[in-house]
């Protein structure tokens, strides 16, 4: 607590010096933000769902916000490093983040969250003494103590129910509350599975390692879980910053894409695309159910950030005509979407850099960016009070944050298994050899 309060002093003197006479002018908004980050989520698929009606709040919340494309990296990145870098503000070089795996010795390790070298916003956040609640944000396995709480990317993981809870959670005297609300593959139920194909035999939907819907079984069963997890947190207390992860959206895209757009990628039969071609587009249908569920726990006022880290064209061929997986699969287009007082409700921008979310949400928590982040706050839309904030937020930048850089994670025993589970999934989506 003696650490915690000189940093919130040394960060408001920080912020304070070279400010004028009159201070700070007022935010327009109240201080905190919830991000939602939806992993591959593209407005070539989700504008075609919201004109046909079936995303309705993903269309009132486009209606509230300022929105527009989340531009990736070019060439295209790994996912951990891109949510890294909207994480921290901050490039690769510098958060350390940089793929999926790394080497270790003459090892290969997946990557972990003893490899942040630089602080997340909710570090920035807890040194401010706010709270924080951050749910599978991807490698923060094991998960840390932060002011708050932290469930790690792992939790989705699971066979035949949760195993392994060692470093899931923090505070640890939650692992047992929140590790029972795991949804495993095989539990993802009936009725859910026969939005997606209503057309496939009652056999089919009742075997859970069927070849052609156990990859969807899998995404669904981790989204469930981290949705699972975030309605009862979010009931229990308010968090000044929150972010949830869901990772569902991209398994899906890379799985299935190939029955919704068989042109340009792996053949598949019109049997084939009668039954698995609108896979994709009904699984934006259900996480439009799913924010519907989020946002009548939270707060009707809260400053909301829909974001992806990257759209998705489908399976690419090379020069040689062979099929491209992983990321080439990915298109830099991504969403964005902004509903906070500081925006005017209903702008459409062209495009944001997906490096401007961390002084967004920062300055949703009330906090200037430092000087390290090549990103800047979004300024199409703001409102005039909100020109105001944010220039003053710009004009006052920190030099770093680098010093609420985390420490170690808790160390945890090795689990060959579950690393043998998220290896398998990474091969299956084409990420790794």
């Amino acid at each position: 607590m003696k650490r915690l309060t000189c940093l919130l002093a040394c960060l408001t003197l920080a912020f304070l010096s070279g400010c004028s006479d009159s201070g700070p002018p007022p935010s327009p908004a109240e201080r905190g933000a919830v991000i939602i980050g939806i992993d591959a989520l593209d407005w070539q698929v989700l504008d075609p769902v919201i004109h046909a009606g079936k995303a309705p709040t993903f269309a009132r919340l486009r209606g509230e916000s300022a929105s527009g494309v989340n531009l990736s990296f070019v060439p295209l990145e790994k996912s951990p490093l891109i949510w890294a870098s909207m994480a921290t503000g901050l490039l690769p070089k510098d958060h350390g983040v940089g793929g999926f795996l790394r080497k270790d010795s003459e090892e290969t390790k997946i990557l972990s969250s003893a490899d942040w070298r630089a602080p997340a916003l909710w570090d920035i956040a807890g040194a401010t003494g706010l709270e924080s609640c951050v749910i599978g944000w991807w490698v923060t396995f094991p998960a840390r103590p932060i002011q708050g709480v932290m469930v790690s990317d792992y939790v989705s993981f699971t066979s035949a129910g949760p195993r392994n809870p060692e470093g899931m959670v923090r505070p640890q005297d939650l692992t047992g509350s929140l590790s029972a609300l795991t949804v495993d593959y095989r539990d993802v139920p009936l009725d859910l599975l026969r939005r997606f194909v209503p057309e496939a035999p009652e056999a089919q939907l009742t075997d859970p390692d069927d070849e052609y819907l156990v990859d969807l079984r899998l995404a669904l069963g981790g989204d469930l879980t981290y949705l699972a997890i975030a309605k009862k947190l979010l009931a229990e207390k308010p968090y000044d910053l929150t972010a949830i992860y869901f990772r569902g959206f991209d398994l899906t895209c890379h799985h299935y894409w190939q029955f919704m757009d068989a042109g340009d990628g792996r053949p598949a039969s019109d049997e084939q695309q009668l039954l698995y071609g609108r896979i994709i587009p009904r699984y934006l249908e259900v996480v439009d159910g799913w924010l519907t569920e989020l946002l009548a726990i939270l707060p009707a006022d809260i400053n909301l950030i829909i974001a992806s880290d990257h759209g998705f064209y489908g399976p690419r061929k090379d020069r040689h005509g062979s099929i491209r997986k992983g990321v080439h699969e990915h298109r830099p287009e991504g969403v964005l979407m902004v509903r906070s007082p500081l925006y005017t409700p209903g702008t459409r921008f062209d495009r944001s850099f997906v490096m401007n979310l961390g002084p967004i949400v920062l300055a949703h928590l009330g906090l200037p960016a430092s000087l390290e982040m090549p990103g800047r706050v979004l300024r199409e839309g703001l409102t005039a009070d909100g020109l105001v904030f944010v220039e003053y937020l710009e004009n006052n930048r920190i030099g770093t944050y680098a010093s609420l850089a985390p420490a170690p994670p808790p160390e945890v025993k090795d689990d060959p298994a579950l690393d043998e589970a998220v290896k398998k999934q990474l091969k299956s989506l084409g990420y790794v050899d």
